[in-house]
Parts: structure tokens; sequence; C-alpha cells
């Protein structure tokens, strides 16, 4: 009397079936938002266990995280460009020059 009369008897069976299908699926989408988390330049596998514990919630955050590889472009586009100071030199030199 305490189980569940699911498919002749055998619902303990088929519950821990169904819930062992569902982990899987869980943890095949969890790799898959992980490996997207990679390609924006995150942590895989932090990602991967977030996905795996937290399921929609954790899907919906590797989506909304940001692209790291645009931010490294920015980092290396600011270490060319010149410093405030010269910059405005070379402005004043150049009006210097103009007026002159």
């Amino acid at each position: 009397m305490g189980y569940l009369k699911i498919a002749g008897g055998y619902g303990s069976a088929v519950i821990v079936f169904l819930v062992l299908v569902g982990l899987v699926i869980s943890f095949c989408l969890s790799y898959f938002f992980a490996e997207v988390a990679e390609m924006k330049g995150h942590n895989k596998i932090k990602y991967l266990i977030i996905c795996f514990v937290f399921g929609l919630a954790g899907w919906i955050m590797v989506a909304a995280l940001p692209d790291r590889m645009n931010d490294n472009e920015i980092d290396e586009w600011k270490k060319n460009q010149p410093e405030q100071g010269k910059a405005e030199q070379i402005i004043q030199n150049i009006q210097g020059k103009i007026k002159n």
C-alpha cells in the first residue's frame, strides 16, 4: 500500500526512470549552455554547475552573460590610444601651427 499503482505495480521503478531521464536531459542542456558561456569567454565548469543546479534560471543567466571577448578588444584599443595629456599637446601644436 506504500507505493504507487502505476504500470502494473512498477510505479517506483517508473518514477526512478523518469527522474534519471530528466537528470540526463538537464545535464545535456547544462553542458550546451556551458559551451555557450565558454564561447563568451567565461568559465565552462562554473556555468555547467550553475546551469545544472538552477536549471532554467541558470540557462537564462548564461544567455544574458556579456561577451568578454569584446571587453578584451576594447582594452587593447584603449592601450593603443594616446594618453590624454599627449592628445591635448598634439591639438595645441596643431592649433599653434594654424595660427602661424
